[in-house]
């Protein structure tokens, strides 16, 4: 024991040593960048030619008429994350400076399991910003969530709705099953108990866009399009670059609220996000406007999509009239 003891005594000040020389290293490191990091501040303090400072979301002049205006639309030679920008398109100019904003990686595949059902809810999984109570989805939570969904698709709606309520007992904080179990009980025709539902969703997470656009489409019922603008214009405030849903429905009701021009930039939004195709409802609508500004070669092609993609739709007899009778137009024209 003794041995061991001498044995290791020396090396004591011989790690202290180094210590104090790699201290000593550090130092001068330190003192070494300081001239640097004073030229850096220096060129920092310098004033920018106009030209060369870089436009950031909410650094233009709003137009009052189109909320989402002052996103970056304008292509500027310091500024190449709005390099493919089209002037005037609300999607590419939100993408635009979303992607200028720095934004942590989340790990989205438990919110995959947890949120995506091809419904109101499924958009919001790549939405940029995720809250705690979203990532914390128990298990169980999340399995009766997808057994509501599965029944939801399969038309089983007293046992989905079972489940969506199994769901947001457990987690009551589950703001996408809140959703879930409005969109059931829209389908099963219970419109006050969905409502409800829709709000529990928002105030469950007030930063998930989903609970707006499901209160949005009670609003559009209602034909009260102020409503229904503000709630779904407040949904692309939330997610202003991967929720289709709030594009389709600011767009429908700038269209009601004959703000055609507006109307039809969110509904070509809304069309291209709608990759795979849950959407028909763009389609007529951007036939109605082209139907206004009197273009039927272009309305005809939006009615024969919608009449493709939404067979059992309410309004596919409406479509199909309508494009006969374009085509008929037409062909007396030739």
């Amino acid at each position: 024991m003794e041995t061991q003891v001498q044995a290791g005594t020396p090396s004591a000040p011989r790690q202290r040593t180094r210590g104090t020389r790699g201290l000593m290293r550090g130092r001068s490191s330190i003192f070494a960048i300081l001239p640097a990091c004073a030229l850096l501040a220096m060129f920092l303090a310098m004033p920018q030619p106009a030209g060369a400072q870089q436009q950031w979301p909410g650094s233009g002049d709003p137009d009052q008429q189109f909320p989402h205006s002052n996103f970056p639309q304008n292509t500027s030679p310091s500024n190449p994350d709005l390099g493919n920008a089209t002037p005037g398109d609300p999607l590419e100019a939100m993408e635009a400076g979303l992607g200028m904003v720095p934004l942590m990686p989340v790990d989205t595949s438990r919110l995959i399991e947890a949120e995506s059902c091809q419904t109101w809810t499924a958009a919001a999984v790549d939405s940029p910003t995720v809250s705690v109570a979203r990532l914390e989805v128990p298990g169980k939570a999340s399995r009766e969530f997808q057994k509501a969904c599965g029944d939801f698709k399969d038309n089983r709606l007293r046992s989905a709705e079972e489940h969506a309520r199994k769901a947001v007992k457990i987690y009551p904080d589950y703001a996408a099953a809140w959703v879930m179990l409005g969109q059931i009980l829209r389908a099963d025709h219970k419109d006050p108990e969905a409502i409800e539902a829709c709000q529990n969703g928002k105030h469950a997470d007030p930063h998930y866009a989903p609970p707006y656009i499901c209160l949005a489409e009670f609003a559009a019922s209602a034909n009260d399009w102020d409503e229904a603008y503000s709630l779904a214009n407040h949904a692309l405030t939330l997610d202003p670059a991967t929720d289709p849903y709030a594009f389709l429905y600011t767009a429908t009701a700038d269209f009601h609220l004959r703000r055609v021009d507006q109307a039809k930039l969110y509904a070509l939004s809304a069309e291209k996000l709608d990759k795979w195709n849950h959407l028909p409802q763009v389609h007529m609508l951007l036939a109605q406007i082209y139907d206004v500004e009197k273009k039927p070669d272009d309305e005809a092609s939006e009615l024969r999509k919608f009449v493709k993609m939404a067979p059992h739709n309410a309004d596919w007899q409406t479509a199909k009239t309508r494009l006969s009778q374009i085509e008929i137009e037409t062909d007396a024209k030739k």
